[in-house]
């Protein structure tokens, strides 16, 4: 009687479902913050443009031209050019808060800056 003749419980079933494809999406990091993103790439590829493409309208009600980075991170996941830019903007924003407020710097993330590193130079010892 207590048997449920080999079928499994719904309810574990579509949490266990949702939590295995909830840690598999690909996610953005945005001030500290981890957000996933769709896991299919064209879908990453469409709402990515189309955010960018909001934020160029940004004057415009209901969009904002903080849709613009929004949609850039999200477009840095599937091509390579635009995660350059995105990290070579990451890190001149680092520097420059780091500069001017190291307090907010820290808080987001920003740690000290690294020694410059002479990529050219080997060590060597005679």
């Amino acid at each position: 009687m207590g048997e449920t003749g080999g079928a499994r419980p719904h309810i574990t079933c579509s949490k266990t479902g949702f939590l295995q494809v909830y840690n598999t999406m690909p996610r953005i990091n945005i001030v500290g913050y981890k957000v996933p993103v769709p896991g299919h790439p064209l879908l990453r590829m469409a709402l990515g443009a189309i955010m960018v493409m909001g934020g160029v309208l940004g004057f415009l009600p209901v969009l904002g031209f903080w849709m613009v980075p929004v949609g850039l991170a999200i477009l840095a996941v599937d091509f390579p050019p635009v995660r350059r830019f995105q990290r070579r903007m990451t890190v001149k924003l680092g520097h420059w808060l780091h500069d001017r407020w190291p307090r907010i710097a820290a808080r987001f993330g920003y740690g000290l800056r690294r020694e410059s590193r002479n990529v050219g130079e080997s060590e060597s010892t005679d």
